[in-house]
């Protein structure tokens, strides 16, 4: 292993490693042999913060099932234990660290990048890992300061816990006619069917799992990827139309008249809602949100 620490093949590329996650271009960047030694790096920062178990998740791209392969290689050489989640998006692996024993996990994904991206993103005791925590994943390959072990495996599904739990806490006040636009992502295995248990009327768009993204890019954010949404809505005459990213953790939504309401915009109708029924309550928002944002939860 030391042989193959030293290799410049081997060593992640430092531009790999970002603010609050790894991603970089498949073969070029991240590859198997790396992203073993990724694995076995978080497994090892694992072990020392006192985490003997991971849950691991991984999106629909073509790269996913082998890079994972080679992800949960390097995780168990470090002694900590992988819970395999399988192909789901990122919500449900952290649905999984707050309602299973195990509070951390990896997931292997891009989130809404083009296909021929891939990354991880890291969860320890159900909080993201972020800058120099990030850092600490390649100094530790580059310093050699990872731990030996032989971790244990098992799979488990969450799927059926996360439809019940959602359609537990979640009363539509009317039927809706939705279309939801998946991208040929990972949200196509979840989406169409909880929507359907909520009880809407649901049309599917571009919901079978392609991990080279045929249709468009997953990534809602950007109107070019919402205009076959914006078509499919107003044609189906819909109450409304919902975009996932590639891992699901980004949301676009098109009214009935195929309008895009912008991301902040979106928050902006949840946050006026909280505070009817929280009065009071506090409310935290991230740095890449409008200054309106800020302004309206102020003003509440």
């Amino acid at each position: 292993m030391t042989d193959e620490i030293l290799s410049s093949s081997y060593l992640p590329p430092k531009a790999i490693f970002r603010a609050n996650d790894i991603r970089g271009i498949v073969e070029d960047e991240l590859h198997t042999d790396n992203i073993r030694l990724i694995g076995h790096s978080i497994g090892s920062e694992a072990i020392d913060a006192g985490i003997g178990s991971l849950l691991v998740a991984r999106d629909g791209r073509l790269s996913s099932p082998d890079l994972c392969r080679a992800l949960i290689t390097g995780l168990r050489c470090s002694g900590v234990n992988v819970v395999n989640l399988g192909m789901v998006p990122t919500p449900l692996l952290q649905f999984g660290t707050h309602t299973t024993q195990f509070d951390s996990g990896v997931m292997l994904t891009a989130s809404h990048d083009s296909a021929h991206y891939n990354g991880i993103k890291v969860v320890f005791r159900r909080m993201p890992l972020a800058d120099h925590q990030i850092d600490v994943i390649r100094t530790r390959i580059k310093n050699q300061m990872l731990r030996h072990g032989h971790g244990e495996y098992e799979d488990l599904e969450i799927l059926p816990n996360y439809i019940c739990e959602v359609c537990n806490r979640v009363c539509l006040l009317r039927p809706l006619k939705i279309v939801i636009d998946c991208g040929n992502a990972v949200t196509a295995g979840v989406a169409p069917h909880l929507f359907r248990e909520l009880g809407c009327d649901v049309i599917e768009l571009f919901c079978e799992v392609d991990g080279r993204f045929p249709n468009h890019d997953p990534d809602p954010t950007r109107s070019e990827n919402l205009a076959a949404l914006q078509t499919a809505v107003i044609d189906e005459g819909a109450d409304l139309g919902l975009a996932f990213d590639g891992d699901g953790d980004r949301l676009g939504l098109v009214t009935d008249k195929g309008n895009i309401i912008p991301a902040d915009r979106l928050l902006m109708l949840l946050v006026e809602s909280l505070a009817d029924r929280y009065p009071g309550a506090n409310i935290v928002y991230d740095v890449k949100c409008s200054r309106e944002l800020g302004n309206l939860i102020e003003s509440l």
